[in-house]
């Protein structure tokens, strides 16, 4: 069994997600914020206890897109992208840096989904997203379709508390079983 390391890094909110046999787990990694040696003195050892951990076969990190010129989130996020890959090296692990826009576009698109949102009941923004980058790399059709279906729930509800089009609403829940995909989606989160 193939396994992914998955890790979406943020100045604020590090998480990742660990995917095997179309079963994950899921967490956040904590950061502080100073001189680079001070940011991977903290966050190394948090970093090599996942590896250490998990064991995997491959890590994959989505890498950076700066959204202002200048920025210390900038700074402080290539500083962890860094010591992500340098620690991976010393692990011998394959690391593959891939842009939010290349997993998501690719998700929507096979998904079927007006929506890239990964979203799963209980998780952050960001474990979503790891999840979503492990499926991805993975190519695991099982664990796409039920990010897929996640995804279209989570289209179908934003489309629902609009109330503008409360039908193609309706009728789209009852397409989709509910309660069998969300019982399914439960099965397989936080699975060791």
């Amino acid at each position: 069994m193939y396994s992914i390391l998955a890790l979406d890094p943020g100045s604020k909110n590090f998480a990742w997600s660990y995917v095997a046999d179309s079963c994950w787990q899921t967490g956040m990694l904590s950061i502080v914020t100073g001189k680079p040696e001070e940011i991977v003195t903290h966050f190394r050892p948090q970093l090599t206890a996942l590896l250490e951990r998990f064991r995997p076969d491959e890590v994959v990190i989505e890498r950076f897109m700066t959204r202002q010129r200048s920025s210390l989130n900038n700074e402080i996020i290539n500083v962890l992208i860094g010591a992500v890959l340098s620690t991976c090296i010393d692990y011998g692990i394959l690391t593959t840096a891939i842009t939010s826009s290349v997993w998501k576009s690719k998700f929507r698109r096979d998904a079927g989904c007006p929506s890239n949102d990964v979203k799963l009941k209980g998780k952050s923004d960001h474990e979503c997203d790891a999840v979503g980058m492990a499926a991805f790399k993975l190519d695991d059709p099982i664990l796409r379709s039920l990010l897929a279906v996640s995804a279209l729930l989570t289209s179908v509800e934003r489309v629902h508390r609009t109330r503008k089009q409360w039908m193609l609403a309706k009728e789209v829940k009852q397409l989709w079983n509910v309660s069998h995909v969300k019982s399914l989606i439960s099965r397989m989160v936080e699975q060791p």
